[in-house]
């Protein structure tokens, strides 16, 4: 089962960059097409293989000879990668499927985050229509219905704390990130409340040791800024991916 949710996750992460390439560009055209970014030819078949037509083209296009980033390969990789450890987690589970959203969205929106500092509400909204009633179907027929309200206490305070710090200090946190915030509180409310604080945490160290090193390797020092999306997700999902283990210092008993 893991192999086959890695698989399928490859070609979710060729869905995935057309997304991060056309949300923040407002491309609307051709939803369903892939076409070369430089020459706008559209790609044919045996050059959409995930991964594969990458390394075969030689990392160029078929009809300009424009370079391919290499960041369409690691996305398609990297989703790959979590729906398998995601499948992993959870198994032929109810909550598989609401934990697959969650994870191709939290890799859109962290590449997208990346390179345009940027969290679009094309991509959040979405995500929280589309994995909420999941983890409400999910909590109803594993008979543990105070799981929807571990999310939604997740997701509303998670979101209340962020909205503090933007509002307080709107540079440093910008309102993407409270967007976000809620999704985080959400996903991982539903599997224990005592686990969002370990997502929290593990996103603010994660973010301030990288922060300070970037800031020495480029010479900024604590002026250097930095993306927080990313960090938000990654320690969402390292929380959702290792909850089976984690013991909060936030749990009684």
């Amino acid at each position: 089962m893991i192999v086959a949710a890695a698989l399928v996750g490859l070609p979710v992460g060729t869905y995935l960059t057309r997304l991060i390439w056309r949300v923040p560009q407002k491309e609307v055209e051709h939803p369903s097409a892939d076409h070369c970014t430089a020459c706008w030819v559209e790609l044919e078949r045996r050059d959409r293989i995930p991964v594969i037509s990458w390394v075969l083209l030689r990392r160029r296009c078929r009809r300009c000879g424009a370079g391919i980033p290499a960041w369409y390969s690691a996305v398609e990789l990297g989703t790959a990668i979590v729906f398998g450890c995601t499948a992993a987690r959870f198994g032929l589970t109810a909550a598989l499927p609401a934990y697959l959203v969650v994870g191709a969205s939290m890799v859109a929106l962290s590449v997208i985050d990346v390179q345009r500092r940027l969290l679009p509400n094309r991509i959040i909204y979405p995500t929280g229509f589309v994995a909420g009633p999941l983890l409400v179907i999910a909590a109803l027929i594993e008979r543990e219905p105070l799981r929807i309200a571990g999310a939604l206490g997740g997701g509303a305070a998670t979101f209340a704390a962020f909205f503090l710090l933007h509002f307080i200090k709107p540079n440093g946190m910008a309102f993407g990130d409270v967007r976000l915030s809620f999704l985080v509180g959400m996903a991982v409310g539903w599997l224990a409340p005592s686990l969002v604080p370990v997502a929290l945490l593990a996103a603010f160290m994660s973010s301030a040791v990288f922060g300070l090193a970037y800031g020495v390797a480029t010479g900024r020092g604590l002026k250097a800024t930095i993306p927080f999306g990313p960090f938000l997700a990654a320690g969402a999902e390292l929380t959702i991916l290792l909850s089976m283990s984690i013991r909060s210092p936030w749990s009684v008993g």
